[in-house]
């Protein structure tokens, strides 16, 4: 039972994160600015003026950014406890969230639930930029975030208590840290110590806010359709079907002057397979789908093959002979190399905080240096919102601190170049490019290969490497199961933390430098991948595809890259204790 349940939170929590932490799914896709002045004659303003002078016109309006404005600045000028530092930065985040969950086991609808709530944040920092109550001076990362339900109208006293009572609170906790802070560095010398916060331009980004979604009731159905049919096959021991809603507007007001008011909506739809094998080992696997409008989700004839695809996948890897070991050259598809990138190369690419004072197994002290093969470079673009006409997952405008987005090249013909940074910086004097996500993160990341090649002359240099380590057979990996939320996966919300090591490939195939002869395998677990595999990419293949994932911290990104051939991977069976085979089927629905 309790497995069950996890299996079910699977989707409710992986698909129905806090995004109110972060700029997620969509942001920036719902059109222009709330208000756009006419041209006429006189004096005439550019089309750059006349969108911000809307703008802040629309911000001016709403009673929240109003209520948010004017405690801030209250709290700027007169909050202050006597001997205490006064707050040098105040942000505020409000976000009001329409929620709904649906899902469905086996035909019978098992949670049916949906909510409406408006939190407010307050992040209080003292000192200064160069040093403030953040400070990371011994790995213990700091943060003064509190926050508050409060009223789901418009009513500003509310709002404004609402405020008040987070600032205080926040604001207490910040001078009590900051103390501690000075008294430690008082006494300690601290190498690499960088600045804690580093100061951005006001922008001000206001949206429109679209009209409340709409759930279409016959999507009820098509929910229950498709549970019936993932957990069709006999091998299949238990499955579900999820669709998530979830509707945001988010502002940002903080005492640098910037102001944001953003609203996205997400649609998610999610089904997970599970399946014991004959020895006892427990598998699972699950597909994922996000939009940002009913119109954009998939044909129901396309989903009853991705559900098809998805239980006939789990069946047929838990039905396969376990091998033991392998090491030699690997060829990951479009699929697998998704799941690579955002797990074992992106991670590297983020400038999380506390990296400085621990560069140790980062990519911190390589800038500049060659760190791939020079056919690889990769990038970040948050501003693409699809591929080749797939909706992508992770465009957004302005990230969670407020700053307004930006493409990174991280890397370029092999050389690291940038890393994807947040307002904590890791190295002197660095600045934020707008992916802050609980945290420096990705949003839609794309591996651009020069020199690809086809399918035929991977499959012929892949020939070709494993005859010269005198191979029988070569492995070919077709699918990665994609990254699990905290709990399932037993790590934490942490980029230092995401790692294919441990993981078993769903779609693990043998095959024969001989014959040619193709066989499906299961057991092998990746061993650890250090970052000189990085250097052990042959070559990619022409096959660009736009594959959708989970990033460590929950949220769905989409990774847009080829087919790697990587020289050499380790891959190792556990052989850790499983539970017992099940003594008899489960039972049929005609029992």
């Amino acid at each position: 039972m309790e497995r069950l349940f996890l299996s079910l939170m699977f989707f409710l929590n992986c698909l129905s994160v806090p995004e109110a932490l972060a700029a997620t799914d969509g942001v920036g896709t719902g059109g222009e600015a709330g208000v756009e002045s006419k041209s006429g004659s006189g004096n005439m303003k550019s089309d750059p003026e006349k969108k911000q002078a809307g703008e802040s016109e629309e911000a001016d309006r709403d009673v929240v950014i109003k209520a948010m404005r004017d405690e801030l600045n209250r709290s700027m000028k007169e909050l202050k406890l006597p001997k205490k530092p006064a707050p040098y930065f105040i942000n505020y985040r409000a976000s009001d969230e329409y929620k709904y969950s649906y899902a469905c086991n086996n035909g019978s609808p098992i949670y049916n639930w949906e909510d409406k709530q408006r939190t407010v944040w307050a992040d209080v920092r003292v000192g200064d930029y160069k040093f403030d109550d953040t400070a990371d001076v011994n790995g213990d990362h700091s943060s003064n975030f509190t926050w508050r339900e409060t009223c789901l109208d418009d009513n500003y006293p509310v709002i404004r208590r609402a405020l008040w009572s987070a600032t205080d609170e926040a604001y207490k906790s910040a001078t009590e840290v900051f103390d501690n802070l000075v008294s430690y560095r008082q006494q300690h010398s601290i190498p690499n110590l960088c600045e804690s916060f580093s100061k951005e331009p006001p922008v001000t980004v206001v949206k429109p806010i679209g009209a409340p979604v709409v759930v279409p009731e016959e999507w009820k159905e098509k929910i229950r359709k498709l549970s019936l049919l993932v957990n069709k096959p006999e091998g299949v021991r238990e499955s579900w079907v999820s669709l998530q809603v979830l509707e945001t507007t988010r502002r940002i007001v903080n005492s640098e002057g910037t102001t944001v008011r953003d609203h996205w909506i997400s649609i998610k739809l999610g089904m997970v397979a599970f399946a014991r094998c004959p020895d006892g080992e427990e598998l699972w696997d699950s597909d994922s789908i996000s939009v940002v409008d009913f119109d954009k989700l998939p044909s129901m004839e396309d989903l009853e093959a991705r559900a098809t695809n998805l239980s006939e996948r789990i069946v047929k890897h838990a039905a396969a002979p376990i091998k033991d070991y392998y090491l030699g050259p690997v060829l990951l598809e479009a699929q697998p190399t998704a799941e690579f990138t955002i797990r074992n190369v992106a991670p590297l690419l983020c400038a999380v905080k506390g990296d400085n004072l621990h560069p140790q197994g980062t990519f911190l002290r390589s800038l500049n240096s060659k760190v791939m093969p020079s056919f690889i470079t990769i990038s970040d673009n948050p501003e693409m919102s699809e591929f080749k006409g797939v909706p992508t997952s992770g465009s957004y405008t302005v990230d969670s601190e407020g700053v307004v987005c930006q493409k990174v090249t991280m890397i370029e013909r092999g050389f690291l170049k940038d890393f994807l940074s947040t307002r904590s910086p890791v190295l002197p004097g660095k600045h934020s490019n707008g992916h802050d996500f609980v945290g420096a993160a990705p949003s839609t990341i794309i591996v651009d290969a020069e020199k690809a090649i086809s399918e035929k002359q991977l499959r012929d240099k892949m020939l070709s490497i494993a005859k010269e380590h005198g191979l029988p057979e070569y492995l070919v990996i077709r699918r990665i199961r994609p990254s699990t939320p905290l709990f399932l996966q037993g790590s934490t919300s942490s980029a230092r933390d995401s790692s294919l090591e441990g993981e078993e490939p769903i779609e693990a195939i043998m095959v024969s430098t001989t014959t040619g002869a193709e066989r499906r395998v299961r057991g092998l677990k990746f061993k650890q991948l250090y970052k000189p595999s990085l250097q052990d990419i042959i070559c990619a293949g022409s096959d660009v595809e736009p594959i959708t994932t989970t990033l460590w911290n929950g949220y769905l990104r989409t990774v847009i890259c080829p087919s790697l051939l990587l020289s050499k991977i380790e891959l190792e069976a556990d052989n850790t204790p499983t539970d017992t085979p099940y003594p008899v089927p489960k039972p049929k629905d005609t029992d």
